[in-house]
């Protein structure tokens, strides 16, 4: 019996945080950043890095 892999889940545009090296959604972590101003993980300034 042979399992096929389905189709891979598509691309989804990623940020990556220059200060704790954490990746996120673009969308969300460029909201972050205008709303709040920092990193949502490690809240280093976003003007900073």
């Amino acid at each position: 019996m042979v399992k096929e892999w389905g189709a891979p889940i598509g691309v989804f545009p990623i940020s990556l945080c220059g200060s704790c090296n954490k990746m996120f959604l673009a969308d969300d972590y460029e909201l972050q950043g205008l709303c709040k101003g920092h990193c949502p993980f490690c809240r280093t300034s976003i003007d900073s890095l």
